[in-house]
């Protein structure tokens, strides 16, 4: 059992390679976007703030690895600094988000999601003293502070 995490996130180390060369990550600011789950209000939460992200990380653009096809048809129309959508296959996702399991490998992944990696229970705090998707997104996935609403709900909070 445990050679076969071992394999799955060699798998996801090779894919993250593959990706990097892809891209020119390397030699670029780019950073690429996991969207493993299938929840819309999620994904487009995401999509709506992507550009105070790529602002805040002074990146040159994203890669959006989705997973739901609705992504990959609107997320043009969200930014112009998308560099490329992708339609991701589970299987692969599954390795890259085995591979970060093990350890942080880069601050260039960002995964959307509530639900992953395993053991991520963000979807529970949602409607708690108020909290909404839009605030899981900014604050926690994205670390946005600097966003109108969000400057609300911390200022709200203190």
């Amino acid at each position: 059992m445990l050679i076969k995490h071992f394999w799955n996130a060699w798998i996801g180390r090779r894919e993250w390679k593959r990706l990097l060369k892809q891209y020119e990550m390397r030699q670029r600011q780019i950073y690429v976007l996991l969207m493993p789950e299938h929840d819309w209000e999620l994904n487009e939460q995401a999509l709506l703030h992507l550009d105070d992200f790529i602002d805040r990380r002074f990146a040159e653009g994203v890669v959006i690895l989705a997973m739901d096809d609705r992504v990959v048809q609107a997320a043009p129309a969200y930014s112009d600094r998308i560099i490329a959508v992708r339609k991701y296959p589970e299987k692969l996702a599954r390795y890259l988000l085995k591979y970060y399991c093990f350890y942080k490998f880069t601050d260039k992944f960002i995964i959307v999601s509530m639900t992953q990696p395993q053991g991520n229970r963000g979807s529970m705090i949602v409607g708690k003293s108020g909290v909404t998707v839009e605030d899981v997104v900014c604050l926690g996935i994205y670390n946005l502070r600097s966003v109108t609403k969000v400057r609300e709900v911390l200022k709200d909070a203190r």
